[in-house]
């Protein structure tokens, strides 16, 4: 007996189960269908006599693909109901078919488009177009998220840090965790709930960051191209110092603004949260005052890591200071009206933190140029596959192998568990309403 709310009292257990309907052991009728999947398992139920059979599902290894906002704003508009009143372009038919192909990939269980914190902030930003976007990185995610770019980072400062104290060297990039949250590798459920909760005046604030980021990559710009003589190398050690000295700062700074409230001085509020750079301190000094094989306090130690080889090693640090010595190159031949925008700075967190743990990232053409210059390219090599539109056929072609190569037993329990229809792509994702 089932127990619904009175405008849900029509429902039936069997309108609850996904077909195939399979015999059932109990009764003998046709009324096994699925009920629920997940933690490597499957479960079956009856609707006619209500008994519940489990069945074991094997160890998934899914591909990790990481989309950039522009795909998903262009696979937007091709699921969009208003596509044909748009503005055409040569790329929508790709952009429609990598929707049909990623889609199938995910629901095959072979593959899933995390989605991030990024794909939020550069949606919310777009207003009326937000929720078409949020469905899209949504339904490809498959409930799987990335960390926080930032989380990424201070994950692996910390597991580099305690293994320089040791004086053990570890083996980069490391599990695929620290950058991923969700059950990735689990046989994902076929119902899926959805919340959706944007904080208050996030849109205008991030527009303001970016403005303000613009603002300032310009002028770094400007800088490097009457830099003379021009030394990559130079720009690579300064972001590499840059980033221990701006995070020793911010700590320095809170424990003055936290003196300062504890003496009355300013608002308690002013230090309710805590920049996440002078969190990351406080753990690593928490690290450091345990050692007692160093010369020096906790801050003398932490600032001969920061200038250690062991943090040049940290992934996410190298591609970064990397990333800009490129983009400095790169900038002194351009013009001023091309700088890029302040939006560069996700793109640079999305593949310094996320590159070490996917296996593909489609990206656009501006990232995937730097990407494949000299001592970066070298860099990026053990990691993710990276493309463009540049290099989109060569994309779809390393989509569909994934496919081609899948064990047929593999594929045949897929259709076994979530039915006959499984892998069919959800075109009509945008136009159910």
């Amino acid at each position: 007996m089932l127990n619904l709310p009175p405008h849900l009292a029509h429902i039936t257990l069997k309108d609850l189960l996904k077909p195939p309907f399979l015999p059932c052991p109990s009764c003998g009728g046709e009324g096994l269908g699925v009920m629920t999947i997940g933690n490597h398992q499957y479960s079956r139920r009856c609707y006619i006599c209500g008994i519940t059979k489990r069945y074991p599902l094997p160890r998934l290894e899914k591909k990790v693909i990481y989309l950039d906002q522009f795909a998903i704003s262009n696979i937007a508009k091709q699921l969009s109901p208003n596509s044909k009143a748009t503005r055409k372009d040569k790329h929508d038919e790709f952009f429609l078919k990598l929707f049909e192909v990623l889609d199938r990939l995910c629901k095959l269980q072979l593959a899933v488009c995390p989605e991030s914190a990024l794909h939020l902030h550069e949606s919310v930003v777009t207003g009326p177009h937000f929720e078409a976007l949020r469905e899209v990185y949504s339904h490809l995610s498959y409930e799987v998220r990335m960390s926080r770019a930032e989380q990424v980072l201070h994950s692996q400062i910390t597991e580099a840090f305690q293994a320089w104290i040791d004086g053990e060297s570890l083996s980069w990039p490391g599990e695929r965790h620290i950058a991923l949250d969700g059950s990735l590798d689990d046989w994902t459920n076929w119902l899926r709930f959805d919340l959706n909760y944007v904080l208050p005046g996030l849109a205008p604030e991030l527009v303001a960051r970016r403005d303000a980021r613009t603002k300032h990559l310009h002028t770094v710009c400007g800088h490097w191209q009457q830099m003379t003589p021009f030394s990559f190398k130079w720009v690579f050690e300064s972001e590499l110092r840059g980033f221990g000295e701006i995070t020793i700062n911010k700590y320095l700074r809170h424990l003055a603004k936290f003196e300062k409230a504890m003496r009355g001085e300013i608002p308690a509020s002013e230090i309710a949260f805590e920049e996440p750079e002078a969190t990351l301190m406080r753990n690593l000094v928490s690290m450091a005052q345990r050692v007692s094989n160093m010369h020096g306090g906790p801050l003398e130690i932490i600032r001969a890591f920061f200038a250690s080889k062991a943090f040049r090693k940290v992934p996410y640090v190298k591609i970064w200071c990397l990333f800009w010595a490129t983009l400095a190159r790169v900038a002194r031949d351009m013009n001023p009206d091309h700088f890029p925008s302040g939006s560069l700075y996700n793109d640079l967190d999305v593949v310094a933190a996320y590159s070490p743990y996917c296996d593909a990232m489609f990206v656009d053409n501006e990232m995937e140029n730097l990407a494949r210059q000299g001592d970066l390219r070298k860099c990026l090599a053990s990691g993710a596959k990276i493309f463009s539109l540049r290099s989109k056929d060569q994309f779809l072609e390393y989509l569909r192998g994934l496919e081609s190569s899948a064990p047929q037993g593999h594929l045949d329990l897929v259709k076994e568990v979530y039915g006959p229809d499984a892998g069919t792509p959800y075109t009509t994702l945008l136009k159910r309403k």
